[in-house]
């Protein structure tokens, strides 16, 4: 008795948990927009108390790195995030493949700025930041490896 489960019609979806690419690219997102809510929602306190003894949350947040022309670097983030999980609901489509990849690409070059900028120049480390350049990494990371698909304009 063959137990195994049948081949894919797809075989550029591979498989996490199940949920296939798309699908934990999704998960990751929502993720990242909580994240990016709570470091939003940080940003317009006096205190922090989710990151009390933990990280330096407040210096960070305080910081003229955390706006950009007036907006808060977290809305940016929620932003982001919202767009790639519509992105990943929307694929498998080339051009929405290929926009996630700038998307994600374009969050982690960020994101790294940003942690730069922590470690070096405000020398504080923000827990929740780090968080969302995890997210958008493993997005990144996961978005890979559905370009060859993109390029290949398999259907």
């Amino acid at each position: 008795m063959n137990v195994s489960a049948p081949p894919s019609n797809r075989p550029w979806l591979a498989r996490i948990g199940g949920l296939g690419v798309p699908g934990a690219i999704a998960l990751l997102s929502a993720l990242g927009v909580f994240v990016s809510s709570v470091l939003l929602w940080l940003h317009y306190q006096s205190h922090s108390p989710l990151c009390t003894g933990v990280g330096s949350c407040q210096v960070v947040n305080a910081s003229a790195y955390s706006e950009v022309m007036g907006l808060p670097v977290a809305l940016l983030g929620l932003l982001m995030y919202g767009a790639i999980l519509g992105l990943s609901l929307s694929l498998p489509g080339a051009t929405a493949i290929v926009a996630l990849l700038g998307l994600a690409l374009a969050g982690l070059l960020y994101s790294c700025y940003l942690t730069y900028v922590e470690v070096h120049i405000l020398r504080a480390l923000c827990p929740w930041c780090l968080a969302s350049q995890g997210i958008i990494a493993a997005i990144f990371a996961l978005s890979l490896t559905l370009a060859p698909r993109a390029v290949s304009g398999e259907r």
